[in-house]
């Protein structure tokens, strides 16, 4: 399932969303003969290149509902994804594009703390494990929190501490 957003801003209740997105959905254990995961990160890797976008993730839904959606009486909604605000969160494969070169510092991205950093086109590629399905391991979950703090956590928006102050990239117009 491929989906597109093609508007440049997109409102969400009171926060603001980048748009230009593409979704991707893998539903199936093999595409061409490839398995799933294999597939993704290689279609992950060349989206990010060829489209340098500020930010991609690439992981399981379990892994993102873990993280960014939350379900109460006001329904069921992803949190924490305004870029404008915090970094998402880390996830199997994370990419971070030129804005976030220029607020990490390339430096700091190319000596995080994962099993893989790889300098992409116009960004950054940090794997966090071998396989998506590695997520809920713990140490996968130790991985995450050591490349946080090394990015600087206060750029990251978490689940568990919603209200504190964070930074994240500004929007064109400057809010």
């Amino acid at each position: 399932v491929v989906s597109f957003d093609v508007r440049s801003y997109r409102h969400a209740g009171p926060a603001i969303h980048r748009g230009n997105g593409i979704s991707l959905q893998v539903r199936a254990a093999k595409i061409d003969g490839v398995d799933a995961p294999s597939w993704a990160e290689r279609a992950f890797v060349d989206l990010a290149r060829r489209t340098a976008p500020a930010f991609g993730r690439a992981g399981l839904r379990d892994e993102f509902w873990a993280s960014n959606m939350v379900v109460d009486e006001q329904g069921t909604r992803a949190v924490g994804v305004d870029i404008s605000r915090s970094v998402p969160g880390l996830y199997w494969l994370t990419f971070f594009g030129p804005p976030y070169v220029a607020l990490f510092g390339e430096d700091v991205l190319r000596t995080a703390p994962a099993p893989r950093v790889e300098p992409l086109d116009s960004g950054f590629l940090i794997g966090l494990a071998d396989r998506p399905e590695r997520w809920a391991d713990e140490s996968y979950q130790q991985r995450a929190s050591s490349v946080r703090i090394h990015l600087g956590d206060r750029f990251f928006w978490h689940k568990a501490d919603t209200d504190r102050e964070t930074v994240g990239l500004p929007l064109r117009d400057g809010r």
